[in-house]
């Protein structure tokens, strides 16, 4: 079981490592992939899909993960012009 080999901690080194490894200048964090993961569930479906997946029961949380694409909402508000 994944449990019993890794933790939070564990989980994040093994990552630091590999990306040493390939040569990047900086690693990523998991909580990097969980705001990408919650950007991508709300630009493809909605904010209340990217709140689902992440398990929030306040949508104002979900609004601090999600990164705004600044192209979409450029895009959005020419339709209001």
């Amino acid at each position: 079981m994944l449990s019993d080999r890794y933790n939070p901690t564990s989980y994040r080194q093994a990552i630091a490592r590999a990306c040493k490894a390939a040569g990047l200048a900086k690693p990523w964090t998991p909580y990097q992939l969980r705001h990408w993961g919650a950007t991508k569930a709300a630009e493809v479906a909605s904010i209340e899909v990217a709140q689902a997946m992440l398990g929030h029961s306040s949508i104002e949380t979900t609004r601090g993960y999600i990164k705004v694409n600044e192209r979409r909402a450029a895009a959005a508000a020419k339709k209001f012009a």
